[in-house]
Parts: structure tokens; sequence; C-alpha cells
């Protein structure tokens, strides 16, 4: 368990900060009160708190300014928030501080994803030699096959489809419908 800063919010927002695996920086500082002489009045010792949570591996931030006055019942008040983006900087109001906090956990476990190099699916396009198509990556053709002419049928519309593949690992498969072979294809490294 880690020591309590003894402002309610604060407390709250730092255990959830760490309990999601962020990076919580908080810096303490007691003042001492201050007489001031026109009005015969002493201000009390007052406490300012300072917390900065970052995400790992991205640059979204909060940092966030308590203060509260050392007196029996002192309440910590809020001075100010902001929420730092890549591309943004906003002020926080105190409801807000436990919707920034969940932005900032959303994009501490994206971080990490953005990384990884995701795989592009293969699509076809027209091939400008061919009357049928090539996969992206070029590793292959699908080519229309026309059989004899049958009953109904029409000499424009192929009977059926080849994918073949251009290195030669894999042997020609032919299917009836071009929607088949974009399946084949989904399922081939």
């Amino acid at each position: 368990m880690t020591a309590k800063i003894g402002i309610k919010q604060a407390d709250e927002l730092v255990a959830a900060a760490r309990s999601a695996g962020l990076t919580v920086e908080v810096e303490i500082a007691r003042r001492a009160g201050h007489h001031y002489e026109a009005a015969d009045y002493t201000a009390p010792d007052s406490l300012s708190v300072r917390v900065r949570i970052e995400a790992p591996g991205t640059s979204h931030v909060i940092s966030a300014r308590w203060s509260k006055r050392l007196i029996k019942g002192g309440r910590g008040t809020l001075i100010a928030a902001r929420e730092t983006t890549s591309h943004s900087s906003t002020d926080l109001k105190p409801a807000g501080l436990s919707t920034a906090l969940r932005r900032l956990v959303t994009a501490s476990r994206n971080a990490g994803r953005a990384a990884e190099v995701k795989a592009k699916p293969r699509t076809l396009r027209r091939d400008q030699n061919t009357n049928g198509y090539v996969t992206s990556d070029g590793r292959y053709e699908v080519t229309p096959v026309y059989g004899p002419s049958i009953r109904g049928g029409d000499v424009t519309r192929p009977t059926e489809w080849c994918l073949k593949d251009r290195k030669g690992e894999y042997e020609p498969r032919y299917r009836p419908f071009l929607s088949d072979i974009r399946d084949i294809l989904k399922e081939r490294p």
C-alpha cells in the first residue's frame, strides 16, 4: 500500500493510475502559514500537491495540482488539471479527471498494439495484361476460364475462375465464383 497524500480525490486518482500500470509522479510541498498585519489574520499552513500521470510509450499525460489547508476539517481543492496528448492540450474540471484517466489507460493499452506490424490483407486488383486479377503482393494470379458454350450460357461470362500461385508452391485451384477464390486467399500465407 502506498502512502496517502491526504486529499481524497488525489489519493483515488493515484491509486487508480497505479493499478492500471501508469507512471505516477507525486510531489508534495508544505507551505508555512502567513500573518496578514492589516487584517490581523494568520493563514494556516497548507499542503500543495502536484500529480503527474503518464501512459508509458505515449505522449499522453495528465498533470493536476491540489491545495489543502492544514486545519481540522480542511478540504483539498483542485487548483488546476491539464490533459496533454500528442495533438491537443485540454484543461480539466474535477469531474473530468476520471474520464481523462480512462482515456489515458486506453492510450497506454493501445500503445503496444500500434507498434505491432499487422499484415495487410491480400486484395485483388485488375491485371492490365490479362483479363483476370492479381493479388496486391503479386504472388497469386486469378484468371477466368471460359468453357464450351452451354445451353443458356454466355460466351462473355466465365464458367469458373483459376487461382494460380506464381511461386509454384500450390496447385492451381478452380472455383465457380470469384468470392470462393477470395476465401481461399484469406487462408493462404
